[in-house]
């Protein structure tokens, strides 16, 4: 595999074609049973065998920069596995090409999209800056749609909380999170109304997050928690970031999962 280019001065043409040669997006290691169907548009639907009623709208992950649905087949795949239910790895628009405040309202505009695909019963779900546009689709959707989510489920997320440690090679130290941000917000609106970890940021009713403990960006997910005490937390035990977008996750990341789905 090529060696993963800078994260903090690096374009974003050089780390999304890195992403691209990574082992989980080149040799996934789908679970049995799970039809991935393409999509005009990008998106990929993940159908598992016999699947219950409703569906999941998942916000794939990559710093808001990297990542497509194509990148994230094992983590939508795994998901609508477990749950056993149908869902659609939605595609939606990358910085530093859009900026702040597209992303919400694109998060919105999936959602209304998921709504029409799979009616009532939905689950929104997201992983790393996609657990963000999983939190922007329902705090932001009118009440007509946000009365069809039945719950929403994050993994491993970035919510504003910048790392105290971490490598910057991985794109996961302080400095590289700081890269991220100016990609996505250069005018300064995160705090305008669009961080989650603000009080009086709406949330689900049923909200489940999922944290890795060896994440450096942990953090994020237990002030999510402080910030909104309604929320239910999973700890991932011997997880790293993005523990499911592995060539196969771990019997822990499978153990934390199956927890979320008996929750949700």
């Amino acid at each position: 595999m090529a060696q993963a280019p800078d994260w903090i001065a690096g374009g974003p043409a050089a780390l999304r074609a890195w992403r691209l040669q990574t082992p989980e997006v080149l040799h996934p290691a789908l679970p049995d049973g799970v039809r991935l169907t393409r999509e005009h548009g990008g998106g990929i639907e993940c159908r598992p065998i016999d699947p219950l009623t409703g569906g999941i709208v998942h916000f794939h992950g990559g710093g808001f920069c990297v990542g497509s649905p194509h990148t994230h087949r094992c983590v939508g795949a795994w998901i609508a596995h477990v749950l056993r239910r149908r869902l659609w790895l939605c595609p939606w628009p990358l910085a530093p090409e859009h900026v702040l405040p597209t992303q919400p309202a694109a998060a919105v505009e999936r959602l209304e999209q998921a709504v029409a695909r799979y009616g009532g019963d939905l689950v929104i779900s997201g992983d790393s800056a996609g657990a963000a546009m999983a939190l922007w689709a329902y705090a932001f959707a009118e009440p007509r749609l946000r009365a069809r989510v039945r719950g929403v489920l994050l993994f491993y997320g970035y919510y504003g909380l910048l790392p105290k440690g971490g490598s910057e090679a991985d794109g996961l130290g302080p400095k590289s999170t700081r890269a991220m941000m100016a990609r996505l917000d250069p005018d300064g609106l995160w705090d305008k109304g669009f961080a989650p970890l603000e009080p009086d940021f709406r949330v689900a009713r049923t909200t489940i997050s999922i944290g890795a403990a060896l994440d450096p960006l942990l953090g994020n997910s237990q002030a999510l928690a402080r910030a909104h005490p309604g929320i239910r937390s999973i700890l991932a035990k011997d997880c790293g970031h993005g523990f499911l977008s592995a060539v196969r996750p771990s019997v822990r990341a499978l153990e934390a999962l199956g927890k979320a789905a008996r929750w949700i």
